[in-house]
């Protein structure tokens, strides 16, 4: 695999738009954003955000490293494999994957060029070629080339003869592209392929995982076998990011954490069992601990170690509280510069208060992505989309951006919200 870049992301679309498994379309060439096991890493970059680390289990984050260097030098920092690898020309329509001899690509221009037999090119120079329209996947997240031969022929065959895209021109619609093999025995429209009938048109699931390398198979199997779809190279429901994020402040935690920081930490450290905390407690060594069920606070110890995932609240109580307390969790040399303000006039009854957020530091990490549909709360786990790998053996680390801003948060009453909730109807 060349290391030299053939194209430009921005670090934070790594996260965001582009990340391990999302389709990149540049120029002439298209290519699958590879999975975070060959990213290079510097310690120089490194991203720290203790609350996140421990939600996520990973030691430290790590941003996509900037390019240096100008077109014709520079090396890229996040690799990628060709994806599809199905290619079409446009000159003499042949369709071609990439290693079958009908294509190769130029180092020098850095992309396809076509080398069927007959093509007579662009003047003196060979036709570039572009990638295949339409992709299949399924919600599981894997992801193929169009089974193009497969559908042509309408099932397996060992025909290898020549494959044609090419497009009538009629009606506009998907009806009007054909896929044909020269050898007279495979024609057939692309509008079965996104019909009711779909699935017996594409055949089921194969696993494929190219962003983890090529030929890559989940070695599990896919619950979503017979829900195979075709898509086109650049939809947007091919790729679906699922991040979680968090803002830099003062280390804080839930009111059980509190009581807990609020101990002894080498005694803390000491414990090894429920059981063991359970006698503790009795012998009142905790006192501040008294007030909480014993498993509660097992479970929020083993959180502060990292033992466990720690969920939304953890994450999301620090960051209310220094809100609600702007003088004592900001700095105007920090991260963090937060400004009490104003409640608009006639609206004390709704709002409690008003913050103004001079400086944020977010830290927002890629756990994984979906495709077909998002990660959505509430309803039937079982509909909901799996969450794809972004790497193939789980690293100490994982790809995150800092973002940096501003904002306003206001806090309603929270007897006006229950005013609220308690309404018959939303709207009278």
């Amino acid at each position: 695999m060349s290391k030299r870049a053939i194209g430009d992301v921005r670090p934070s679309q790594v996260i965001t738009t582009f990340g391990p498994g999302a389709i990149v379309d540049l120029q002439t060439l298209s290519v699958i954003v590879a999975g975070i096991d060959g990213w290079p890493t510097d310690e120089t970059d490194v991203i720290h955000e203790l609350r996140l680390e421990r939600a996520l289990r990973v030691k430290r984050f790590f941003p996509a490293r900037a390019t240096e260097g100008s077109f014709f030098s520079k090396n890229g920092t996040v690799p990628t494999f060709l994806f599809p690898r199905y290619q079409v020309c446009p000159v003499c329509q042949t369709l071609s994957a990439f290693g079958e001899g009908d294509i190769e690509y130029d180092t020098k221009w850095r992309e396809m060029i076509c080398k069927a037999p007959g093509c007579k090119g662009r003047g003196k120079h060979r036709a570039t070629t572009l990638p295949a329209p339409f992709i299949i996947a399924c919600p599981a997240g894997h992801i193929d080339d169009f089974p193009w031969r497969e559908y042509a022929h309408r099932g397996p065959t060992p025909c290898r003869k020549r494959l044609r895209l090419y497009s009538i021109a009629k009606t506009g619609s998907v009806a009007d592209i054909l896929i044909e093999c020269v050898c007279g025995n495979g024609t057939r429209s692309a509008s079965e392929a996104f019909g009711e009938k779909h699935a017996d048109a594409l055949g089921p699931c194969m696993r494929k995982r190219p962003w983890l390398g090529v030929g890559n198979q989940d070695s599990a199997a896919c619950r979503h076998s017979d829900e195979v779809r075709a898509m086109q190279r650049g939809a947007t429901n091919a790729w679906f990011p699922v991040v979680r994020s968090a803002l830099v402040v003062k280390e804080g935690a839930s009111p059980i954490g509190l009581a807990i920081i609020a101990c002894n930490p080498k005694q803390i450290e000491k414990i090894d069992s429920v059981e063991k905390l359970k006698a503790l407690i009795e012998m009142e060594m905790f006192p501040t601990l008294v007030q909480f069920p014993i498993e509660d606070i097992w479970h929020a110890i083993k959180k502060l170690r990292g033992e466990v995932e720690t969920d939304d609240i953890d994450l999301r109580w620090p960051e209310w509280t220094a809100f609600r307390d702007p003088a004592s969790a900001s700095s105007d040399k920090g991260e963090l510069f937060l400004q009490e303000g104003e409640v608009p006039k006639g609206f004390s009854k709704l709002i409690e208060r008003v913050v103004l957020a001079r400086k944020l530091l977010e830290v927002r990490a890629l756990l994984g992505f979906t495709r077909v549909d998002t990660v959505g709360g509430g309803g039937d786990d079982t509909l909901r989309p799996d969450i794809a790998p972004i790497y193939k053996n789980r690293p100490d680390w994982l790809p995150a951006v800092e973002v940096r801003g501003e904002g306003i948060f206001i806090e309603l009453r929270e007897d006006a919200v229950a005013a609220w909730e308690a309404r018959s109807a939303l709207y009278p």
